[in-house]
């Protein structure tokens, strides 16, 4: 695997997927929206992708990838669940 496309390709996953759920609404109060709904999903795809199957593991995972999430989205800290 060749490193230039791994990173292409992540973004345009990335990029994919928050494109889609960009026009997805908002259900939150504006008082809880710390971070775009659409890095929320964006998360949660993710964390489902590799195996998560309930609402524990989907948190577990994020948490654990959390520095990885902060460098493609920009987050400055986790969200609260």
């Amino acid at each position: 695997m060749n490193f230039p496309d791994t990173i292409s390709n992540e973004a345009l996953f990335k990029d994919t997927v928050l494109r889609y759920f960009e026009n997805v609404k908002d259900p939150r109060v504006p008082d809880n929206q710390k971070y775009p709904f659409s890095h929320l999903l964006f998360m949660i795809v993710c964390s489902i992708i590799c195996g998560a199957d309930d609402v524990e593991a989907i948190v577990n995972y994020i948490e654990s990838k959390f520095d990885g999430f902060r460098a493609s989205l920009g987050l400055i800290a986790p969200p609260s669940f």
